[in-house]
């Protein structure tokens, strides 16, 4: 499902796109709607399903229908069979329901004491218009500076850097040369509604503002809802102190993310413990090669049809997919791995992520469910062994 709408009368909803008179070669589109064989290489785009994968989400969709349509009886007097159908991955259709259902982002924002149109007139008083996001100003990055002072400014310069960095491949957020003047309409609309998502959680919670990464959350969000949808859920996902909590990993001194290093540190020594050593030896940190799948949570670098399938699980269960996934990457490569030096295992992490394509992607899921044994109580414990030295420890063991 690849959507993006804009809200009317939000700010900055004009759109200039720049005329184009040149036919444009047709491009092969996956389902996600990123842009196959793109040049620079696109690692996110998706091979068509087999027959049965269709057939098998088919008939799969009928059963989410149902499920939906009596959520709160099926989740409370069927919780192993919604689990097990979650593991086995949403159908693309029903995604967007499914995942604003489990996320409770619909009680977030009848509790949050504002409404995104509120917040938007926030953002209408505090960013200069000049600094709208449009087709034509996509080309000439320098026109995003503010005219006047505010503190939000700071933050505000980084979305704009970040904007064309977001899904660069795919058909909503793509802005190229070669674009048509429909296509970069379509961008424009996009990212002017990403901007806007940005810029308005920025002003609901200035403790975080916005950091790199956070653009990635939102653009998928947008893939599949509306826009006044993406941002709530993105609020809840950030905001939630139970399950989610993802507002550390973005807070100007990002506590959370030296805290997944060190969870990952011991986890890797409990699960996989013959690369927790070769790892050791050579020098290895998960600082190494966990920051980015950390602070994007996966979407950035990874085939999108496995991204979405993580981010099933992650909504429904939290951070243990996070952890089981990395897990299940080293040990269903560990022969590999135990035989390189540290030249070899950076250059295994700059690849890997292209190897999670379709079916493949779906193998490591179960191969983690099957080979990677955790609990959330495990994470918990090490989450508080964490903060216990620090004044966040009590705070740690009530993460997840």
């Amino acid at each position: 499902c690849v959507r993006a709408k804009t809200t009317a009368g939000a700010a900055g909803n004009t759109v200039h796109p720049t005329t184009m008179t040149t036919p444009q070669p047709r491009r092969t589109v996956d389902r996600f709607g990123f842009v196959v064989g793109d040049t620079g290489g696109n690692r996110q785009a998706s091979g068509a399903p087999s027959y049965w994968a269709v057939w098998q989400e088919r008939k799969r969709e009928s059963k989410w229908r149902r499920m939906l349509d009596h959520w709160e009886a099926f989740r409370t007097k069927e919780p192993a069979v919604l689990k097990r159908r979650i593991r086995k991955g949403i159908p693309n259709s029903v995604r967007s329901r499914a995942w604003w259902t489990l996320s409770g982002a619909a009680e977030h924002r009848d509790q949050a004491g504002v409404t995104y149109a509120q917040l938007l007139a926030q953002v209408e008083t505090i960013f200069d218009p000049q600094t709208t996001v449009t087709a034509e100003s996509l080309r000439r990055p320098r026109e995003h500076a503010h005219t006047r002072a505010h503190p939000y400014h700071i933050w505000d310069s980084v979305i704009a850097v970040d904007l064309e960095r977001t899904f660069p491949n795919h058909t909503l957020f793509r802005i190229a040369a070669e674009s048509s003047e429909a296509e970069a309409r379509t961008s424009a609309r996009t990212l002017s509604a990403l901007q806007r998502i940005l810029r308005a959680y920025g002003v609901h919670n200035p403790t975080v503002g916005y950091t790199q990464g956070m653009n990635f959350l939102a653009g998928m969000f947008l893939t599949y809802m509306r826009e006044e949808q993406a941002f709530w859920i993105l609020a809840k996902v950030m905001d939630s102190g139970d399950m989610y909590h993802l507002q550390d990993l973005y807070k100007p001194s990002t506590p959370l993310v030296p805290t997944v290093w060190f969870v990952m540190e011991r986890l890797l020594q409990r699960c996989v413990p013959r690369v927790g050593r070769h790892f050791e030896a050579h020098g290895v940190l998960s600082s190494m090669y966990l920051t980015e799948w950390c602070v994007t949570m996966y979407t950035r670098s990874f085939p999108f049809s496995f991204v979405v399938r993580v981010w099933d699980i992650f909504l429904h269960e939290g951070w243990k997919i996070f952890y089981r996934i990395a897990l299940a990457l080293l040990h269903k490569h560990q022969r590999s791995l135990l035989a390189m030096d540290l030249e070899g295992i950076m250059d295994f992490f700059r690849k890997i992520p292209g190897e999670c394509q379709g079916d493949a992607g779906n193998f490591l899921i179960a191969y983690g469910k099957e080979k990677i044994r955790i609990t959330n109580k495990q994470i918990r414990d090490l989450l508080a062994q964490a903060g216990a030295d620090g004044e966040n420890g009590e705070k740690a063991r009530k993460k997840i």
